[in-house]
């Protein structure tokens, strides 16, 4: 499932070399954890939040997507680090 992914994502970028996937892989991160670590819907829930804010981006900030993107998941880690579905957790000591 990986090399189909890997494929489409290289035909679709057009230039296959060893960083090519390194934005994505980026992007992959900051929806994991804006939908907070180890939590399934939570993930699912960061993707959509970030494809609908990149998606509401006008047009002639496209240059900008990633940077709205990384700036949400600032502004998330400041307000809740624990993400959007995830829980804190509490040590005793």
């Amino acid at each position: 499932m990986g090399s189909v992914a890997g494929t489409l994502v290289g035909s679709s970028v057009s230039i296959a070399g060893p960083y090519f996937g390194i934005g994505f892989g980026l992007k992959g991160l900051a929806v994991i954890v804006l939908g907070g670590l180890g939590s399934i819907p939570g993930a699912v829930v960061g993707g959509l939040v970030i494809g609908l804010i990149e998606a509401f981006v006008p047009g002639e900030f496209s240059a900008y997507k990633d940077a709205v993107a990384f700036g949400l998941l600032f502004i998330m880690l400041m307000v809740r680090p624990q993400g959007l579905l995830g829980r804190s957790f509490v040590q005793k000591v």
